[in-house]
C-alpha cells in the first residue's frame, strides 16, 4: 500500500532562493526547510512549528486511521474466513457423526437381529426337544395305563366268570361242546378237565359222543393244571387249550397289541 498515493498527499514545492554570502562574492543556495501547504514547517529540532501543528496532527491521524481500517478489514476477513471454515468443519463433523450414528444403529440392529434369530432358533429347538420328550412320556404313560387297565379289566372279568362257574356247573358242558365243534375233532381224543368238572362230563359222555359221531373214542382225564370251567383237548390233529387262563392271556395279548 502506498500511503502517499492513497492519501493523496501534495508534492513538495521547490523554492530555489539564492542568498549571497555575507562577505560578498558568489552566492550559494542556502539550506532551508521545505515548506508545503500540507505540512507545517519544522524547526531545527524536528518539531513542527506552531502554525501548522494541528494540520500535521490531522495527517498523522489519517494515516493511523487508515492503518486501523486496514487492520480492522483484515481482522474481519480473518474472522469471517475462520467462521466459514469453522462452520464447514462443524457441518462435516455433524455429517460424520450422523453417518457414524446411522452405521452404528444399523450394525447394532443387524447384530441384534442375528442374535435374536439365533436365540429364537435355540428356543425353538429346545421346545421341539421338550415336545418330543413330552410326546414320548405321554405315549409311555398311556401305554402303561392302558396295560394296567386291561389287566385290571381282565382280572375283574376272570373273578366274575369264576364266580359264575362256581354257581353254574353246566358251564363246562358248553365249553366242551364248543371246543369239539370248532376243532372239528376226529378219531381218538383225550379231554383234560378240572377234578370238579370231571364227574359231570363223565356222566354226559354218551350224549357228547352222540352229538359228535366222528369221535371214535373220547377219553376223559383229570388235570391239576386246568382250572374249573376250562378244558384241554388232545387229538391226532393237535392240542387245543380251552382253559380260562389261556383265554384271558390271549385276550390280554390282543388288547395290549391292539
Amino acid at each position: 500500500m502506498n500511503l502517499v498515493r492513497d492519501l493523496k498527499l501534495p508534492k513538495l514545492k521547490n523554492h530555489p532562493s539564492r542568498n549571497r554570502h555575507p562577505g560578498g562574492g558568489k552566492r550559494h543556495p542556502e539550506a532551508r526547510l521545505f515548506q508545503t501547504s500540507s505540512f507545517p514547517p519544522f524547526s531545527e529540532t524536528g518539531s513542527a512549528s506552531s502554525p501548522g501543528s494541528s494540520e500535521n496532527n490531522v495527517i498523522s491521524q489519517e494515516i493511523r486511521d487508515e492503518y486501523r481500517r486496514q487492520a480492522e478489514a483484515e481482522k474481519d476477513q480473518i474472522v469471517t474466513s475462520a467462521e466459514v471454515e469453522a462452520a464447514g468443519i462443524l457441518i462435516t463433523a455433524e455429517a460424520d457423526a450422523e453417518n457414524l450414528k446411522r452405521t452404528t444403529v444399523e450394525e447394532a440392529k443387524e447384530t441384534g437381529l442375528k442374535e435374536s434369530q439365533e436365540t429364537i432358533k435355540q428356543h425353538i429347538t429346545h421346545l421341539d426337544e421338550l415336545f418330543a420328550s413330552l410326546t414320548t412320556t405321554q405315549k409311555r404313560c398311556y401305554q402303561q395305563h392302558e396295560e394296567a387297565l386291561i389287566k385290571l379289566a381282565l382280572a375283574c372279568a376272570e373273578k366274575i366268570i369264576n364266580r359264575e362257574i362256581s354257581l353254574d356247573e353246566t358251564v363246562i358242558v358248553d365249553t366242551v361242546n364248543e371246543i369239539l365243534r370248532e376243532g372239528q375233532i376226529q378219531g381218538e381224543t383225550t379231554l383234560l378237565l378240572n377234578r370238579e368238572d370231571f364227574d359231570l362230563i363223565d356222566v354226559l359222555k354218551p350224549e357228547i359222543l352222540a352229538d359228535f359221531p366222528n369221535l371214535t373214542n373220547l377219553k376223559i382225564e383229570v388235570s391239576e393244571t386246568v382250572a374249573r370251567g376250562g378244558c384241554i383237548l388232545e387229538s391226532p390233529m393237535g392240542r387245543i387249550d380251552a382253559s380260562l387262563r389261556s383265554k384271558f392271556e390271549e385276550l390280554e395279548r390282543l388288547l395290549t397289541n391292539g
